[in-house]
């Protein structure tokens, strides 16, 4: 099964990810993490291709790109002005916009669920049928 987490830049992916990411290997899972720092340099073709290579029954991917295939996509959807608490200087270089949300960013179109919380892709994923 593939996850995506994907957002805007600060928008908390990583965290989401990483807690997941524990969160599964506690309950025996064997995971692969790809975080976006990782993985930055790559398009979306070469993501999967890696990623079938990869010997786990679960890998999640964070990433900006919302063109990565996954069985399972969620959009963290954050308004800017949080993300500019987290890290305003990686937002000016990237161009964010100084106010609203990602709706009016070029570039980083919404794919998959909408959550918020880490609790929510918790939830999304039991209904995948996921066991937690």
């Amino acid at each position: 099964m593939k996850i995506l987490i994907n957002g805007i830049p600060s928008s908390g992916k990583t965290t989401i990810a990483y807690k997941l990411h524990l969160a599964l290997e506690h309950l025996g899972y064997k995971t692969v993490l790809l975080d976006d720092e990782v993985i930055k340099r790559l398009d979306a073709k070469q993501i999967d291709t890696l990623v079938e290579y990869l010997d786990s029954p679960i890998t999640i991917i964070v990433s900006c790109d919302s063109d990565i295939q996954a069985d399972i996509k969620f959009w963290l959807d954050k308004p800017i002005k949080e993300c500019q608490k987290r890290n305003d200087k990686k937002l000016e270089k990237e161009k964010a916009p100084k106010v609203g949300s990602y709706d009016n960013w070029d570039g980083y179109y919404s794919s998959g669920i909408k959550i918020k919380t880490y609790e929510e892709v918790v939830s999304e994923l039991k209904k995948a049928n996921l066991k937690f």
